[in-house]
C-alpha cells in the first residue's frame, strides 16, 4: 500500500502527542551472569510505541504502514492506577529491519515539536546498533546515554527500574572481558545470525 503525504503528516502529528521512542536494553534472566559462551546477554533494540485507547486508529496505523505489530492490553492492568481505566492498544516496532522501514518513511523534517531531538537521537542510536557497534564498548556506551538524553519531560525522572548511563557503566566494566578480540568476534556472528532471522 503506497503510503501518502497526507497520512505521514498526520502520523507525525500524532506521534508527537502520543508515540515514544526508545533504545531498549535488555538483559536476560542470568542478568549479570554470562551465558555458556562466554558472552554477555546484553542486547539494544530500537523501540518505538504508540499506546492509545482507540483500537480502530491504532489498526489504521498497523495496516497503512504493513510492518511492526500490536498488542492489547486489557483495563485491569491500569486499574489500580485509575479505575476509570480503558483498554489499551499498542503499536509497536522492536526490531532493526522494522526500524529501517520507518526511518526511509519518516523525515525527521516532519516533526516540528522537541519529539523531533528524540527522534534524531533515535537515529543515531538505531545506526549505532545497525552496524554492530553497539557490541564495543564505546557504543555500548552511547547507546546507554542516548537512552538518558531521550524522552526527556520538563525534567521528571525515570522510572525507578530504569537502567540509566551509571548504571550501564557499571554493567559493562563488570563485563570487560566480552569485549576482547576473540569474544567480539564470536558476538558479531552471533548478531549476524540474529539479525538474519529478523528479516
Amino acid at each position: 500500500m503506497q503510503i501518502d503525504d497526507a497520512f505521514l503528516d498526520w502520523f507525525v502529528g500524532f506521534i508527537e502527542g502520543e508515540g515514544n521512542f526508545g533504545i531498549r536494553a535488555i538483559i536476560d534472566k542470568g542478568h549479570h551472569k554470562q551465558n555458556q559462551r562466554g558472552t554477555s546477554r546484553l542486547k539494544f533494540t530500537p523501540s518505538f510505541k504508540i499506546a492509545i485507547t482507540d483500537k480502530a486508529t491504532i489498526e489504521d496505523i498497523h495496516r497503512k504502514l504493513d510492518f511492526g505489530y500490536t498488542r492489547e492490553q486489557s483495563k485491569e492492568v491500569w486499574t489500580e492506577r485509575s479505575p476509570r481505566a480503558s483498554n489499551q492498544y499498542n503499536f509497536y516496532i522492536n526490531s532493526v529491519c522494522d526500524a529501517q522501514r520507518f526511518i526511509n518513511l519518516v523525515s525527521p523534517d516532519r516533526f516540528r515539536t522537541r519529539k523531533k531531538n528524540d527522534y534524531i537521537l533515535w537515529i543515531e542510536g538505531f545506526e549505532i546498533i545497525k552496524k554492530r557497534e553497539h557490541l564495543t564498548y564505546d557504543g555500548a556506551m552511547r547507546l546507554f546515554t542516548i537512552r538518558d538524553l531521550m524522552n526527556k519531560s520538563n525534567g521528571k525522572g525515570k522510572p525507578s527500574t530504569y537502567r540509566t548511563a551509571a548504571w550501564g557503566k557499571k554493567f559493562l566494566d563488570e563485563h570487560m572481558d566480552v569485549f576482547s578480540p576473540q569474544k567480539l568476534k564470536l558476538r558479531m556472528i552471533m548478531c549476524k545470525a540474529v539479525r538474519k532471522k529478523e528479516e
